[in-house]
């Protein structure tokens, strides 16, 4: 009888791990067993501490245009930010329907990290120069300095081999991570936010904060009043992406340099005009709800110096911090709609204004 029960429960162990190894490998379960993830902030999701939780707008995902204009094609380029889209359309959808013109929208964060360079993206895709064409380029402020301190050697061998799978590499890439290298995490990951689990989790670590004050590694800063979290990205004084990182004014040149250079060869190689899209981290804007340190001016300081080059650039930071309104989600590291739609004007302004003016 002992060795029934024994056995069963061998069995039972061993379907459990079977169904947790098989639905962390196969996205379309991972997605039903996880529900909504993102509900109250990716910040949230790490850390799982009831006093930060505060729920999302839902996902807005409108009808885009699809009108083309013959004479000029309009390509967005972007990390993260250029996918929020919780309580409105996210940004590139929203300047599409604005303009009543459809867009080519790159997520160089999801698809592949060289597409922050648009050439890249252009040469991968066999791209001419008959056409004219704007190129928008959003980059989270953390991005910046390890995107742009150098520029990618070409490579017409690599870049022919990209463009024949550059449609289906997000599939491949998500394939093989899920299957081959990811696994462990994608288990963790599954069994803390799994539906069946996720209030236990939450449990445990909103009482670990409250009697040890820990907290996840992916935060570094927070205040209960108001209750906000801060990306260690952002806020870790040890890495280099953080608002505490040194930006030298030859490093703030080079950035410029290279962007100016980004500009030159699209408008030769292509015929495209850049326009830059730099978003300011929210540690940047909210920093001293946590600390007293000042902000050393990087985005202020790379914009001027991008307008010394003749670089259009999208100035954010004065408006975002000169806000009353909340433009980032508490528990979340990306813009809210306010955020969104000031970026939004800003950028159908610049497009009226004369070229010579900007």
């Amino acid at each position: 009888m002992k060795e029934k029960i024994l056995l069963r429960l061998i069995y039972t162990a061993g379907f459990c791990a079977a169904a947790i190894f098989l639905v962390a490998k196969i996205e379309p379960l991972a997605s039903f067993a996880v529900g909504d993830p993102y509900k109250y902030g990716d910040l949230f999701m790490f850390c799982k501490v009831s006093n930060f939780k505060t729920e999302l707008p839902p996902v807005v995902s409108p009808v885009l245009p699809s009108t083309q204009d013959s004479s000029e094609s309009l390509y967005f380029f972007g990390d993260s930010f250029s996918i929020a889209d919780r309580g409105c359309p996210n940004l590139p959808a929203q300047v599409s329907i604005s303009l009543n013109r459809k867009i080519e929208h790159i997520v160089a964060s999801q698809v592949d990290f060289n597409f922050f360079y648009p050439t890249v993206y252009f040469e991968a895709m066999n791209t001419g120069n008959d056409k004219k064409k704007v190129v928008f380029l959003e980059m989270a402020e953390r991005n910046i300095s390890g995107f742009y301190s150098k520029l990618p050697a070409s490579s017409s061998k690599n870049t022919q081999k990209l463009g024949l799978v550059a449609a289906l590499r997000p599939k491949l890439k998500n394939l093989y991570e899920r299957w081959f290298i990811g696994e462990d995490k994608n288990i963790e990951f599954l069994v803390k936010n799994s539906i069946l689990l996720r209030g236990a989790v939450e449990f445990m670590n909103t009482r670990r904060f409250e009697y040890f004050e820990q907290i996840a590694p992916e935060i570094s800063s927070y205040t209960l009043n108001p209750p906000f979290l801060f990306f260690a990205e952002e806020a870790d004084k040890n890495l280099k992406t953080s608002f505490y990182a040194e930006h030298s004014d030859s490093l703030i040149c080079q950035l410029a340099v290279n962007i100016a250079a980004q500009q030159q060869q699209l408008q030769s190689k292509y015929n495209a005009r850049l326009i830059f899209i730099p978003i300011p981290n929210k540690y940047t804007i909210y920093h001293r709800l946590v600390t007293s340190a000042h902000y050393d001016g990087f985005l202020p300081r790379l914009s001027a110096e991008l307008k010394k080059r003749h670089v259009e650039t999208i100035e954010l930071y004065d408006t975002f911090l000169s806000s009353e309104e909340l433009l980032y989600f508490p528990s979340d590291t990306h813009w809210n709609k306010k955020g969104i739609e000031i970026c939004r004007d800003l950028i159908l302004r610049h497009l009226k204004q004369p070229l010579g003016c900007k």
